[in-house]
């Protein structure tokens, strides 16, 4: 859930958003962020972790790729 998290913060510029409130100013219009969705997702480890990981990133209709040596 916090890579998610992650992931929907960086795509959505909101660290820039809130660094731009907190000094008082509004760049509504600048701050557009991209869509998760046909996007390709790197799964370093596909073992408990970053088999639900990838679950849940298809499920934004992320396309997904998977490396593990042990499998």
């Amino acid at each position: 859930e916090l890579a998610m998290g992650l992931m929907l913060s960086v795509c959505r510029e909101l660290p820039r958003a809130d660094a731009t409130m907190k000094a008082g100013k509004w760049i509504k219009k600048e701050l557009e962020g991209v869509e998760l969705n046909n996007k390709t997702l790197g799964v370093i480890g596909f073992g408990r972790i970053g088999a639900t990981t990838a679950q849940r990133d298809a499920a934004f209709g992320m396309k997904i790729i998977g490396y593990d040596p042990l499998i």
